[in-house]
């Protein structure tokens, strides 16, 4: 069992780091130098498990932009592909889902009844969250949310036809190609 992760230990960690870190070409270098980068986005889980640096043995920084979100779902992470896409030019999309997400488990009744508790003059705004729950298998998901990109009006056609969805299995490491 690991202990307990405080902000102190946090930036103990940091602090180990930053020693031996090497120094990430900034934006203006990357740009100066001509290169092709950050074509790829990749939206995935936060689950901490779930690392698409690692098992896609990502080793260059600019290769690929990362949305994080809670389901690795597309809604939420439409707004940062949109921006993104309109600066760099994205070429690809990888909606990657994982085996044992716990967004299977929200209850999104349940969130929203704590909410309107918390906070019942935002009544409206709470009712039309979404918290990502997933319905049904992992499989399902990432299918329905693959679709829900290729159907955006708000994504370039060119790159609706590269949009493609992944389901990582956290027991064999291996991507399964769905959609």
């Amino acid at each position: 069992m690991s202990p307990t992760t405080t902000v102190s230990n946090l930036l103990e960690r940091n602090q180990i780091y930053s020693q031996s870190h090497t120094a990430i070409p900034t934006v203006a270098e990357i740009k100066e130098s001509g290169r092709s980068a950050f074509k790829t986005l990749i939206i995935s889980c936060t689950d901490g498990r779930i690392m698409p640096e690692k098992f896609l043995n990502i080793t260059v920084p600019e290769e690929v932009l990362i949305v994080r979100n809670s389901g690795a779902r597309a809604r939420p992470a439409l707004a940062n592909l949109v921006a993104l896409d309109d600066m760099l030019n994205v070429e690809n999309v990888l909606v990657i889902g994982h085996t044992d997400c716990g967004a299977r488990n929200f209850n999104e009744g349940a969130i929203r009844a704590r909410l309107m508790k918390r906070a019942p003059e935002y009544k409206d705004e709470i009712e039309r969250m979404q918290f990502g729950k997933i319905l049904g298998d992992i499989e399902h998901s990432v299918r329905d949310d693959v679709e829900f990109l290729k159907g955006s009006p708000l994504l370039r056609e060119e790159l609706k036809k590269n949009i493609q969805g992944f389901v990582f299995d956290v027991q064999t490491g291996k991507l399964k190609e769905i959609i």
